[in-house]
């Protein structure tokens, strides 16, 4: 697992921990590292370029090749006083996800059961919401996203019973990169947005 990056300059977020790696495990996984060593105090973004281990709901595996998708996790220190709260949150964080896109790119995404991100039939993204539960009380949680961006992403999947899809394949041109990263900042400040009003 590489170091990370110092915060980037591209992601300022009220004064948000950022932290940058060029090829990680999990994003979801270097969040539950940093939140039980104390590193996170607040919030704290988590963004990879590739993941090896990348996970999706029920330890499916998620497939992230490297600059093919947006990989990132928000680590929240935020009691919440019941547990029921983590399911309105990742549906909140769907809703979020699927109308930032809409805006942004002009395509239709709806979410499907509390987790995924569809669009025209064909999986498209995913949200995953882990917790440290003590009772009812959650005492952090990390929310993960993950979507396919380019093509690739979706040609190593390509045995997926629900055949994924990827932003490239709904637009008429593919994303520039500097238009992934303003995805990515936009996605990043909509999850943070959804945990601190839920």
């Amino acid at each position: 697992m590489n170091e990370p990056d110092p915060i980037s300059p591209t992601l300022t977020i009220d004064g948000l921990a950022v932290f940058i790696h060029e090829t990680i495990d999990s994003t979801n996984n270097e969040a539950k590292r940093l939140l039980r060593v104390g590193k996170i105090d607040d919030f704290a973004l988590i963004v990879a370029n590739e993941q090896t281990a990348g996970r999706g709901t029920r330890g499916r595996s998620w497939i992230s090749p490297k600059a093919a998708g947006l990989y990132m996790s928000i680590a929240c220190v935020k009691g919440y006083e019941s547990v029921t709260q983590t399911e309105t949150l990742t549906r909140r964080v769907g809703s979020a996800c699927c109308e930032l896109l809409a805006t942004k790119l002009k395509i239709a995404v709806e979410t499907r059961g509390v987790n995924d991100l569809f669009a025209q039939g064909k999986k498209l993204g995913g949200v995953l919401t882990e917790a440290s539960v003590a009772g009812e009380r959650i005492d952090w949680l990390v929310v993960g996203l993950g979507i396919n961006v380019r093509s690739q992403a979706v040609e190593l999947d390509a045995d997926n019973t629900n055949r994924p899809i990827a932003l490239d394949d709904l637009l008429e041109h593919p994303l520039a990169q500097k238009s992934v990263i303003e995805l990515r900042n936009a996605l990043a400040s909509a999850l943070i947005q959804c945990i601190r009003n839920t």
